[in-house]
């Protein structure tokens, strides 16, 4: 006897809930409304949204900033399309644990987050009987990358921790409860390229497609990167992804079979033109008094400020970007402004509502200023730069912003300072000036930038991931845990996965003092190096150092460290403090670019080892900054507990302390 579930799933809605195209104000085939009214509630079907409900349209910014009880109506708006499970996304906390607290309070369904702590009314797994007998165990964890994204206030009292590792954990509870079917609510996508398989990004963000191959979830419903994604199956586990602003939801039919066997198909289906009556009956009220202060007015341009196609905005400056760049400056007082825009914006007819602004500036962020210097905006322009290639026909937006979704908003428009990119130079070596107020910005310069907080949090800084060499016997590694006094260790070096700056570099130390040397590669000699081709023997440099210890003591590859850093430069003495999260040891091929990487974590999610690295001196007001009563300086090898965590051994205690990388 075969026994089926149905699943009916949305997510990333961003409070579209009617039929209504707010820059407009017409009406539109989209919206949860339209949606609900296709769900066919049973004793044999579920209802489940992957979250990012409450945040994202003007619609939600009108009840949370105007409506008392603003809060409370995406959860009964919910509860009238019967949903039965539910779980948080990462736009869900914009509002603060109380706000959270008490839209989980009005909501009739259960909210199954694994990973989240200290929320009132969120659970980590739930089990339930259908009518046929089938019995469903099911969790819901949502991106750890909320702890990088949010304002500390918003996440008072909350403990938000690593997505994968709440997972399992949370499979493993509900195998033990004799389940017949396991379901996760993940909002958080895929990591690699659904289609090839090929590793997309390694930054932990996104662990679907992780969670796929290591973890035996029967049906993984996804979320987050608004990628619309329909009958996909990796490894035996059932998983799929619907856009956002509810245009379209999922419906997925799951069989279990007499011998336990799980087959299931998803589709993507419109959310048509007939919206719920009762759900458009609770909402019309609303939706009046949202568009009366949509429509008032608040200023008057003498010109309009509309879009242009992305690529001609980048290219040529953008009239919304440089309102928004003056806003800020006028406000900030800062030297420089930064800001981007969203994929799709409406900007500004001369006459100027809410409604437009509320359309052309999407999300409620703050402004930050900061103080950089030319090394800081230099690498800010680098990734400007990235944005375009040189196509056969002329000027393009690089493919890395267009795949696997586009991301205009990823370009910054700068207003105070200008900068001239060379596009026929290596990404990474575009920018070849900076200047400000008509001058070359000089090396020693800093300014104060103006940008809005999300964009100042660096989204969780950059990259790192490094490929070690050791002999046969492990001497680097043994050299270190042995203490020796003089010991040296060569690596390869990339940053956020980029080909265009790699790195060969050695590393000595001689008691308490260490020596970084560097040499960029090209990515053939890099390919050539790892197909075990060693340079020629009369090359100079680090190259051919690296020959010679080869040569002599048998170099291999060994293991690959990756982990995110935040910098920060101090230029008297030389002071340069890092904050490294995210320590993983990268398994499965020694190669830095691979598709086919693991990355085992070493530390818990939370742990961040900071690292002060100076050249003659400390200055003393940093030296004071860092001396308190729990911290003490300490030497830390990233390499050796890697070495530890790829060998099965775990590692050792973290330091409380502050010191050198070796």
């Amino acid at each position: 006897m075969q026994r089926k579930l149905r699943i009916y799933y949305t997510s990333d809605t961003h409070g579209f809930f009617s039929p209504i195209d707010y820059a407009t104000g017409g009406s539109v085939d989209s919206g949860l409304a339209n949606c609900m009214s296709n769900f066919q509630h049973s004793g044999n079907a579920l209802v489940i949204d992957g979250g990012d409900t409450l945040q994202g349209s003007p619609f939600t910014y009108w009840l949370y900033s105007q409506h008392s009880d603003g809060d409370c109506v995406p959860a009964r708006l919910l509860n009238l399309g019967g949903y039965d499970f539910i779980t948080l996304g990462n736009h869900d906390f914009n509002y603060g644990k109380a706000e959270i607290e008490r839209f989980l309070g009005a909501l009739g369904a259960k909210c199954l987050c694994a990973n989240v702590e200290g929320i009132r009314g969120v659970e980590k797994t739930a089990v339930i009987t259908l009518e046929n007998g089938l019995r469903i165990g099911l969790t819901g964890i949502v991106t750890h990358y909320v702890n990088h994204w949010e304002t500390p206030d918003n996440l008072s009292g909350i403990k938000i921790s690593d997505a994968f590792s709440a997972a399992k954990s949370a499979l493993d509870e509900l195998k033990a409860q004799n389940v017949d079917l396991t379901v996760c609510i993940y909002h958080g996508g895929f990591e690699n390229d659904i289609a090839t398989g090929k590793l997309l990004s390694a930054t932990g963000e996104n662990q679907g497609w992780r969670i796929c191959q290591e973890l035996d979830f029967d049906v993984l419903l996804c979320a987050h990167q608004h990628i619309p994604v329909e009958n996909l199956c990796v490894n035996g586990t059932y998983t799929c992804q619907p856009p956002d602003k509810a245009r379209q939801y999922i419906t997925m039919d799951v069989t279990v079979d007499d011998r336990g066997k799980v087959s299931a198909r998803s589709r993507l289906c419109d959310a048509g033109c007939a919206p719920l009556p009762a759900a458009m009956e609770y909402l019309a009220p609303l939706e009046r008094e949202t568009a009366q202060w949509l429509d008032t007015p608040v200023g008057h341009l003498d010109t309009p400020l509309l879009p242009e196609p992305p690529l001609e905005m980048a290219a040529h400056g953008s009239l919304i970007a440089n309102f928004f760049n003056q806003v800020q400056l006028e406000a900030s007082g800062a030297d420089i402004s930064s800001t981007s825009l969203a994929n799709t914006v409406k900007g500004f007819e001369q006459d100027v509502t809410i409604r437009d602004v509320v359309s052309t500036y999407i999300f409620p962020n703050t402004l930050v200023t900061l103080r950089v210097d030319r090394r800081v905006l230099k690498s800010a322009l680098e990734r400007c730069a990235e944005y375009f290639t040189l196509g056969k026909d002329g000027l393009e937006v690089s493919e890395t912003f267009l795949h696997p979704i586009a991301q205009h908003f990823n370009y910054d428009y700068f207003a105070g300072a200008s900068a001239v990119f060379d596009l026929r130079r290596p990404v990474g070596e575009r920018v070849v000036s900076i200047k400000c107020r008509g001058a070359e910005l000089a090396e020693d310069k800093s300014l104060t930038l103006c940008m809005n907080n999300y964009r100042a949090s660096g989204a969780g800084g950059y990259e790192v991931r490094s490929l070690y060499f050791d002999d046969m016997y492990g001497s680097a590694y043994s050299d270190k845990s042995a203490g020796l006094l003089r010991r040296e260790k060569f690596r390869l070096r990339i940053y956020d996965g980029d080909d265009g700056c790699i790195k060969l570099e050695r590393k000595a130390k001689v008691g308490a003092l260490c020596h970084k040397e560097s040499e960029r590669l090209s990515r053939a000699s890099y390919d050539a190096l790892l197909a075990g081709e060693l340079p020629a023997p009369d090359t100079p440099g680090l190259r051919g150092a690296l020959r010679t210890a080869a040569r002599t003591r048998l170099l291999r590859p060994t293991v690959i460290v990756e982990y995110r850093r935040e910098a920060f430069v101090c230029d008297a003495g030389n002071v340069r403090v890092t904050f490294d999260r995210d320590l993983c040891a990268c398994v499965g091929d020694t190669d830095l670019f691979s598709d086919r990487l693991r990355r085992l974590p070493c530390y818990r999610p939370g742990f961040l080892l900071m690292e002060v690295k100076f050249d003659g001196f400390l200055p003393a007001y940093i030296r004071r900054a860092l001396q308190t009563d729990r911290q003490r300086c300490v030497s830390f090898s990233k390499y050796a507990v890697c070495r530890d965590v790829q060998r099965g051994r775990g590692p050792s205690a973290a330091p409380g302390g502050y010191g050198d990388d070796d």
